[in-house]
C-alpha cells in the first residue's frame, strides 16, 4: 500500500507540473524492477531459508515494484487490460470465447446478437494480447530463472526501460503532451 500510495502520489506531482505521468512511471518501474533484481542476487548468498531477513528484504523490493506496476497500469494505462489481474482477465477472456464460439440462443434478435458479437470481440482483444503476453511472459519467466536464478530480473528490467524510452521519445515528438525535462541540478 505505500508503494501504491507513493507512486500515485508522484504521479499526481508530474501531473501537476503540466506533464504526462506515464514516462517518469516508466522509469519508476525500471528503477523498483532494477532494485529488485540487484537485491535477489546480491543477498542470494544469506537466503538460507524462508524466514531470513535476506528473503524478506528481496521480497519486499519486489512488492514494491508490483506497487509501482499496479499504480502504472491504474493510473497512466487505464484504457488497457490490467495486466495485475491475470485471474479476472482469463475468466472475462473465456467468457467472451464462450460467446463468440456458442452465441445467444436463436431467439435473440440478429441486431442484439451482432452488438453483442461485435462487443465480445473488441473485449478478446482487449483482454487477449495482455493474457497471451502473460502466459508467454510467466513461460520465459520460469526458464530463464531456473536457469539463472533472480539475475532473470534484469531482462524485464532493461525491456521496461526500453518501453520507457519508446515513451520518453514519443512524449517529445506530441505537441499536446510535454515530457518531464531533465535538470542538471
Amino acid at each position: 500500500m505505500a508503494s501504491v500510495a507513493a507512486t500515485a502520489l508522484f504521479a499526481r506531482a508530474i501531473r501537476r507540473r503540466g506533464n504526462a505521468p506515464l514516462v517518469a512511471l516508466l522509469a519508476l518501474m525500471t528503477l523498483a524492477l532494477a532494485t529488485f533484481c540487484a537485491t535477489g542476487v546480491a543477498l542470494r548468498p544469506f537466503a538460507k531459508g524462508p524466514d531470513e531477513w535476506s528473503v524478506v528484504l528481496t521480497g519486499a523490493t519486489g512488492v514494491i515494484a508490483m506497487g509501482v506496476q499496479n499504480t502504472l497500469m491504474r493510473d497512466a494505462l487505464s484504457s488497457l487490460s490490467p495486466t495485475t489481474i491475470m485471474t479476472g482477465n482469463l475468466t472475462q477472456f473465456t467468457i467472451d470465447l464462450v460467446e463468440i464460439l456458442l452465441p445467444t440462443g436463436p431467439d435473440a434478435d440478429l441486431q442484439k446478437r451482432a452488438r453483442v458479437r461485435t462487443e465480445v470481440a473488441a473485449r478478446l482483444v482487449k483482454f487477449g494480447i495482455p493474457l497471451a503476453g502473460f502466459v508467454l511472459g510467466a513461460t520465459l519467466g520460469a526458464m530463464v530463472t531456473s536457469s539463472f536464478g533472480l539475475w532473470s530480473i534484469a531482462l524485464p528490467t532493461v525491456i521496461v526501460g526500453g518501453l520507457t524510452v519508446v515513451a520518453w521519445r514519443r512524449a517529445r515528438m506530441s505537441p499536446t503532451v510535454r515530457p518531464i525535462a531533465i535538470r542538471d541540478t
